[in-house]
């Protein structure tokens, strides 16, 4: 549990370098902060709640998938927030994208207290109560020797620039889209849901390619304008709300960076 303490001041460095106006430094705090999440995340999946599935009772909202649902989310979280900084690698950050950053790291840090808060209650609380002191001891052992061998996800690691941005946001929707044309997911009211699919894919295949400067703009501001006009979000299933809320976040994040000199 004083490892979480951890993850917030990593996050809180991250965020006074960015607002300082020192994008390497923030960067670099950014890529700390998740080394240190993606490897207590493994650590937890490998060794902690197997050990809670099979020694303690769950309670209602302590069950171990919640926590895995809860870990999924918050390495998509990463996902998109590593997209969005990588989108402006090498470029100039104005104030307003710092802002607008900033507010969405807040859904991030929301979440992670909200995690820390159900681990505390359900699952460490639960372990302590099961394990005596040599049990707890190997756990613990075991706990940090998977952290340790845990390497970051590409996910997090790999490309840079508003291309890249564009390109994470393209395969979440896509999936979603089809969700929706196959009758999987009840869309709130009808759109031009193959239509903005067959776009979407070709739009991503023209990022894949590689593009000019100002094509690359173009292709990314048509991107975000599927979720502004064609396919607005506020068509999308309630449950898909929040993952299609990410695309757009990072479709527009893409644009502007794609737009700054």
């Amino acid at each position: 549990m004083a490892e979480h303490n951890r993850f917030q001041e990593l996050l809180e460095e991250h965020q006074v370098h960015l607002v300082e106006g020192d994008s390497k430094r923030a960067a670099l705090a950014w890529e700390r902060f998740c080394r240190a999440l993606l490897a207590h995340i493994q650590g937890e999946e490998d060794v902690i709640l197997p050990a809670y599935e099979t020694t303690c009772k769950h309670e209602r909202g302590g069950e171990p998938d919640v926590f895995r649902r809860e870990h999924r989310r918050l390495r998509r979280m990463l996902t998109e927030l590593s997209a969005w900084l990588a989108a402006w690698a090498g470029r100039t950050w104005p104030t307003t994208e710092v802002i607008l950053l900033v507010e969405r790291e807040k859904t991030l840090k929301d979440l992670l207290e909200h995690h820390d808060q159900r681990e505390d209650r359900y699952l460490y609380s639960a372990l302590r109560t099961a394990l005596d002191g040599n049990g707890q001891s190997d756990l613990l052992r075991r706990f940090r020797q998977a952290a340790a061998e845990t390497t970051p996800g590409a996910e997090t690691t790999a490309g840079s620039g508003p291309a890249r941005a564009g390109q994470v946001a393209a395969a979440w929707l896509g999936p979603i889209y089809r969700q929706v044309m196959e009758g999987r997911v009840r869309p709130r009211v009808e759109a031009p849901w193959a239509a903005s699919h067959e776009r979407l894919l070709e739009l991503q295949a023209a990022l894949q390619a590689g593009a000019g400067t100002h094509e690359e703009q173009e292709i990314l501001t048509e991107l975000a304008a599927l979720l502004d006009d064609a396919t607005p979000m506020k068509n999308f299933p309630a449950g898909l709300a929040r993952d299609v809320h990410a695309c757009w976040q990072l479709f527009h994040a893409a644009r502007r960076a794609a737009g700054a000199h």
